[in-house]
């Protein structure tokens, strides 16, 4: 801003540089910005809900849309808490929480479309999958040596095949019960 070095700087003059009006920067001085400093004016700009619409282009902040993208499939959850408890403004703290809030709702979302389902829904049904397969290769420990006993190689072959194709057709039927996980949540 050019002055003349014996004169101070005007409300209106400084007004007229940033693109707005002298109420707007008592407003914002008022709220503890220095309406003569650059970057006090620039760090309110960014926390601004509404921006001035003559607010000249030197001062528009960035647009943070860009901040709001988030890569669903790289979330690097603590770098948000990171980022969160490193947030040196309350814009940006705002701009990381709106990004929390929105990977919740789409996550929510997909889980209830029955894209996603929960950690624990997916652990208790492998451990019900893992309980069945053990189930049935004790049955075959029990079945097993009474039927073969005694039989000749290529009866024990057959045996032992019929026994394992029963075993792999249950957990079939077991595994086509995964595809359910989560949808009656």
């Amino acid at each position: 801003m050019a002055q003349d070095m014996d004169k101070p700087p005007t409300l209106n003059a400084r007004a007229a540089e940033i693109g707005t009006s002298v109420v707007t920067l008592r407003s914002w001085q008022r709220c503890g910005v220095d309406v003569f400093s650059d970057d006090d004016v620039m760090r309110h700009l960014r926390t601004a809900r509404k921006l001035p619409e003559n607010l000249k282009p030197g001062f528009r902040p960035p647009s943070h849309e860009a901040d709001l993208v988030v890569d669903v499939d790289n979330i690097d959850i603590d770098q948000l808490k990171l980022d969160m408890i490193n947030a040196p403004d309350k814009h940006t703290a705002q701009t990381i929480e709106i990004k929390i809030r929105g990977l919740l709702s789409s996550t929510k979302l997909a889980q209830a479309q029955g894209e996603l389902i929960s950690r624990n829904s997916v652990e208790e049904e492998m451990t019900r999958v893992g309980s069945v397969f053990k189930a049935a290769v004790k049955r075959l420990e029990a079945d097993l040596p009474p039927m073969i006993h005694g039989a000749s190689p290529e009866t024990m072959q057959k045996l032992i095949g019929e026994k394992a194709d029963e075993v792999l057709r249950a957990m079939k039927e077991e595994y086509k019960k995964i595809d359910e996980i989560g949808r009656d949540e």
